[in-house]
């Protein structure tokens, strides 16, 4: 049997590589994920993914085995790269192919001058878990996700700001500002991604981005939640002002959010923790 070749993401079908996209995801610890091209282009963007960087490894008939979509971004100490997404057609796991993609992804960001490659991974994957400790990941925070019937969040005494409304690039200003080690997804990159969408309010030391899905008129999605200083009060004003004017919601927050950015807020005002949720992992290259 001839071993798969590993070639860019940009040199594959952007059909074929949508269905291995959806083969391998299929029966996912979060969910099935079924993507048409479009879509997938979007879910790559929203993960600040590079086709150039990215690698699949395809078969001799050109088929995608698997792959590894990687994005690179500017980071106060240097250049980080982080893994958006990783997987593999379920014939092909257990073969070592996962590791050559990995082991690709590593070498390929060290000759780059990468200081770290990151990525996320759900605590309930325990095989890809166990797969990024062997390749020295670290956990550098957890990320949870948080829900909330907007009528049932915690009204106490406390500051109410008035938000300024912020265009989502500005919002991204304001965050890269902030000194704090955030993940991708809660970050300035996520908001510069063209895909991103919703409306950012600011006030103190926090930001809160949110979205009113338009397909379901039940719940409204927190984009991004950051609080520099929990002691200000300043998200829990926010949170408390959003769910006012939106009693009949549910707010929601997927696993994205690390306790210590906004997340023990959020409790404090009565959200609940959801039991899925990630871990950001790095690993130092220089």
């Amino acid at each position: 049997m001839t071993a798969p070749t590993i070639v860019a993401a940009g040199e594959v079908a952007p059909q074929a590589l949508a269905e291995a996209f959806n083969a391998s995801f299929a029966h996912y610890v979060a969910g099935t994920m079924t993507l048409d091209v479009p879509g997938l282009a979007a879910f790559l963007a929203r993960q600040g993914a590079d086709a150039v960087l990215s690698r699949v490894a395809v078969d001799a008939a050109g088929r995608p085995l698997g792959f590894v979509f990687i994005g690179r971004r500017p980071e106060r100490d240097g250049p980080r790269c982080r893994v958006g997404a990783m997987g593999l057609l379920p014939e092909t796991r257990g073969s070592g192919l996962a590791q050559a993609l990995l082991e690709r992804a590593i070498t390929e960001a060290g000759g780059r001058g990468d200081t770290a490659i990151e990525l996320e991974v759900f605590a309930q994957n325990p095989r890809a878990h166990r797969l990024y400790l062997s390749f020295g990941f670290q956990e550098v925070m957890p990320l949870h996700g948080y829900t909330c019937g907007a009528s049932a969040v915690r009204h106490a005494e406390g500051p109410a700001p008035v938000p300024a409304v912020l265009p989502l690039a500005a919002a991204a200003d304001w965050l890269a500002r902030q000194v704090t080690d955030m993940p991708f997804q809660q970050s300035a990159h996520l908001l510069r991604a063209p895909t991103t969408r919703g409306t950012a309010w600011q006030a103190g030391t926090a930001l809160l981005v949110f979205d009113l899905p338009p397909q379901d008129d039940s719940m409204l999605a927190l984009r991004v939640v950051h609080e520099a200083d929990a002691a200000s009060g300043s998200l829990a004003g926010l949170v408390r002002r959003l769910a006012a004017e939106h009693p009949q919601r549910r707010l929601q927050m997927p696993a994205l959010l690390a306790p210590q950015l906004g997340g023990d807020v959020l409790e404090q005002l009565g959200f609940v923790r959801q039991p899925l949720h990630q871990y950001l992992m790095r690993r130092a290259l220089h």
